[in-house]
């Protein structure tokens, strides 16, 4: 089609020429300017204006819009990928690895918690700016929602989004702490109790003041963040800043900054001094002092039991053996010392007891005098059982398998000293235990074989005054007293020494009111088993009469037949024969004391039906009951668990000693809100009722 065939349309025709030149806006034929249409330019830069004032208005709302707010119960599958806005407090110890560069929290905000994630850079710059919120912070987070199915998180975008606010503490004392501070930040003022580390990245020191204890949790999350709090001992004033956490329904605090644990030059009383006689059962499970006079010593398998006396009265304090290992001269806890205990009160057996918690509980305020020196030949066998003291010259040395025996004479007669390895071990200058030199010796008086012994309890016991060539080694002066009348020469010479502790005999129950104090083996059957805090008792009876073998937690550990200890077996134990209350006692030092001989366990019978707690009263105490509900509390004793249990008509009190929650099947399972099915004794304890399993197989979680 030639030029002049083209249809001619305005703006496609060169004005000079009157060639067609289409869209062009200059003539390629002669060069002349082809005038357009004014609507095409219009369209063209109009549509340009209108990306630019579109990306305006874009940039502005970006800029000054506001994010919208959500809660966590809100969230739901179609806000994905939803830039979002939300506040609430941080409930956890944030966690971060420096290696990936990975931070993440949980957020709590009233309907739900959420972990909130920062990754890379966002991580690197909130650690730099010191914008990591930690436990009790108020956080305020812009970020982006990630939801999966039922699980949703918010991922950090900008670092400077991110606002912490950290609550002002509250001064408080310990006691006044409970779970409904949950997150809240107090200021305590307490003294270092003892310090333990539970599993590797978590340490706890025990706090205490004169209202309370509880623990400080210091994470290794925490000090990977922000750094190495101060070191402390136990025996150390403290100011802690802290929030309030829990763990399993207790309070405690965790630390969230190493600034915020300081030692501190201050005094701070943890109990009062109590006269004696104005505890009572009401102050059971309160922390007191007590000061007086020891006026019994008496070591037990388990630790030792001072009797202490005052002006008004005496009570009982119960040493652990893990306890007094750490009391600070406890060399000198003798007869006649001053002495102060404090710790928290307990009974048993209807009698009061101060059970130390710590060593620093024991100060020895002046060293006793002991047992006055007496001859050799005034110690007879009445005196069998007391604690007496004899000073003599070294005539033989005999080792032998289980320690050393020393043959003792001052002129008026001789005597055995018996020195057990680990009395032995502690003995201050063993190495000149010789022939020949002079030595102090204070100890508890038996007889074996018709022949009298001394056994020293502890190292300093022995007190070597001379060596053999007749120079002093010591300036310690035993208390001497008036000399009295010699009696016959107790002379304990040319017996054979045994290589093991002597055999004890085998007596009747009949038998026992007469050998108080004695290690004696009985033979017997089983007839009642009965557990309690501190271990096991069992009823004994061999048609002579009746008595009970009682197993301290520990000792009753290392029976190697305890599963098989139960109504019905016979047992050959062997103990020393104690007196309480009017029963009398075989109490072993050793788990292999006690065998089961023969017989069988009583077949546990079957469950009864589970009587409703509300129709369980006071006067059912001792009576065996069955009960079914759940449990709603919880609460860890020194001597085992507390729980709550709700079956809907009325609530009890479950008490799972130590023993008995050892021997569940299912304990880890028995925590709040478990169903259990509880067979026990029914006891009233400050007028609460309480159910009192006496076997881990009484406590079944209900699945």
């Amino acid at each position: 089609m030639s030029d002049a065939e083209r249809p001619e349309k305005p703006g496609t025709i060169c004005p000079s020429c009157g060639r067609f030149v289409g869209a062009r806006e200059v003539c390629p034929n002669c060069g002349a300017n082809v005038p357009r249409r004014m609507s095409l330019r219009l369209f063209r830069y109009g549509a340009v204006a209108l990306a630019v004032v579109g990306l305006l208005v874009l940039w502005v709302a970006a800029t000054f819009s506001q994010v919208p707010t959500v809660y966590v119960g809100n969230i739901v599958g179609t806000m994905n990928w939803a830039y979002v806005h939300m506040e609430g407090v941080v409930t956890r110890i944030p966690a971060y690895d420096a290696e990936t560069g990975y931070l993440s929290f949980w957020l709590y905000d009233d309907t739900g918690d959420i972990m909130v994630s920062a990754y890379r850079a966002e991580a690197q710059a909130l650690v730099d700016q010191g914008k990591v919120p930690m436990l009790g912070d108020r956080v305020s987070v812009e970020g982006t929602l990630k939801v999966k199915e039922d699980f949703a998180y918010l991922t950090v975008g900008v670092p400077e989004r991110v606002l912490v606010t950290r609550p002002e503490a509250a001064d408080m004392p310990i006691g006044d702490i409970t779970y409904e501070h949950e997150w809240q930040r107090v200021r305590v003022r307490a003294v270092v109790r003892q310090v333990r580390q539970p599993y590797e990245g978590l340490t706890v020191v025990e706090l205490r003041d004169g209202s309370g204890v509880i623990d400080l949790s210091i994470e290794d999350a925490m000090v990977n963040l922000k750094g190495q709090p101060a070191e402390v001992q136990p025996g150390q004033s403290v100011e802690v800043v802290a929030p309030v956490s829990l763990y399993k329904e207790e309070p405690q605090l965790a630390l969230v900054d190493p600034a915020e644990l300081v030692v501190i030059d201050t005094d701070i009383p943890l109990a009062e001094t109590v006269p004696i006689d104005r505890l009572s059962v009401a102050d059971v499970d309160r922390f007191v002092r007590v000061a007086g006079t020891v006026t019994q010593v008496e070591p037990f398998s388990a630790g030792v039991k001072f009797t202490v006396e005052d002006d008004t009265g005496t009570i009982v304090a119960l040493v652990w053996q893990s306890v007094y290992e750490g009391v600070a001269d406890r060399e000198f806890l003798t007869e006649g010392a001053k002495v102060a205990f404090q710790g928290l009160v307990s009974e048993y057996r209807e009698e009061l007891e101060i059970a130390p918690e710590q060593p620093m509980d024991v100060v020895l305020v002046k060293a006793g005098a002991g047992a006055a020196t007496a001859p050799i030949s005034s110690l007879t066998a009445g005196q069998v059982g007391e604690t007496v003291r004899v000073e003599g010259q070294v005539a033989e040395v005999k080792p032998f398998s289980q320690g050393t025996k020393l043959a003792v004479d001052d002129g008026t007669g001789r005597i055995t000293v018996t020195l057990w390895q680990d009395v032995y071990d502690l003995i201050p200058d063993r190495d000149r235990l010789a022939v020949g030199v002079r030595v102090s010796v204070q100890g508890k008086l038996s007889e074996y074989q018709g022949t009298l012994e001394i056994a020293p309890r502890r190292g300093t016991d022995v007190i070597v005054l001379m060596a053999a060539g007749g120079q002093p080694t010591t300036t310690v002066t035993p208390v001497t007293q008036p000399t009295t009348t010699p009696g016959p020469a107790v002379t304990a010479t040319p017996t054979p020494t045994p290589t093991t502790k002597p055999v004890a005999q085998t007596v009747s129950l009949a038998k026992l009111p007469e050998l108080k104090g004695q290690t004696v083996t009985v033979e017997a059957q089983v007839t009642k088993a009965e557990s309690f805090s501190q271990g096991m008792k069992y009823t004994l009876s061999d048609g002579t009469g009746t008595a009970i073998l009682l197993l301290w937690q520990d000792i009753y550990n290392q029976v190697p037949d305890k599963a098989r200890l139960g109504v019905g077996v016979k047992v050959r134990a062997t103990g020393v024969v104690e007196e309480f209350q009017g029963d009398w006692e075989v109490i072993p030092e050793n788990g292999a004391d006690v065998q089961v001989t023969g017989g069988q366990a009583a077949p546990t019978p079957k469950p009864a039906a589970a009587a409703p707690i509300g129709s369980i009263e006071a006067g059912m105490a001792g009576q065996t009951v069955t009960i079914d509900g759940y449990i709603t509390s919880e609460f860890k004793l020194s001597t085992g668990m507390k729980y709550t249990v709700d079956d809907g008509t009325g609530t009890i009190i479950l008490i799972v000693w130590n023993n008995v929650y050892e021997a569940m099947p299912d304990k880890d399972k028995l925590v709040k809100g478990a169903r259990v099915r509880v067979t026990g004794k029914v006891e009233v304890y400050k007028g609460d009722l309480e159910v009192i399993p006496q076997t881990g197989t009484d406590v079944i979680v209900v699945q």
